[in-house]
């Protein structure tokens, strides 16, 4: 559960420039602890995540070159448990199917409800609270940022503690092959 003084950061990604501007404004009123930084295109988002210790994602469907459901792919190719909200008006059962097969963590309609900004903001609250409950109490804003970049990494990476066990384990180390020497003649 997030403390009253728990800051959550957003980055939300969307095309449409009014939702640019309406979006994070209306995220931001509806909940203090919540600031957000907004991106045009995947691309950009993308790069945001690199510049900030960012808390969950929220993303539109529509983009020029891609959908929510590749954009969303290629935050989890690098950002594997990171929250990843996917806010849209342009939904059907089809896209809501794709993006929960995809690991999506949340697919809301902003059409489909009375105030969908209140909603987005307790769900933006409550995925990152599942998030940092999960990663467990010692996963303070530093940590999260070094797994981040430890899980983008393609080589085999790490970190341990202070006592020598593993705290991060990208997927590349734990999806390695062991190597098995042959008999000798």
């Amino acid at each position: 559960m997030l403390d009253p003084d728990d800051a959550v950061d957003v980055v939300y990604v969307d095309s449409t420039p009014a939702r640019q501007a309406t979006v994070p404004e209306a995220l931001e009123d509806e909940d203090d602890r919540i600031t957000v930084h907004a991106a045009g295109t995947p691309q950009a988002g993308l790069a945001l995540l690199d510049r900030h210790d960012t808390d969950c994602i929220v993303s539109g469907y529509e983009f020029p070159d891609a959908d929510g459901i590749q954009f969303l792919s290629q935050v989890r190719a690098h950002y594997p448990d990171l929250p990843v909200i996917l806010f849209t008006a342009a939904g059907s059962e089809r896209i809501a199917s794709e993006a929960i097969s995809a690991g999506v963590t949340e697919y809301l309609r902003s059409d489909a409800v009375d105030e969908p900004y209140t909603l987005l903001a307790d769900n933006v609250v409550d995925a990152v609270s599942t998030y940092r409950d999960q990663s467990g109490p010692s996963d303070s804003g530093a940590l999260r940022k070094y797994r981040r970049m430890v899980n983008s990494m393609r080589e085999a990476a790490w970190i341990y503690d202070p006592e020598g066990r593993f705290v991060v384990v990208n997927e590349a180390l734990a999806y390695e092959r062991p190597v098995v020497a042959s008999a000798l003649p």
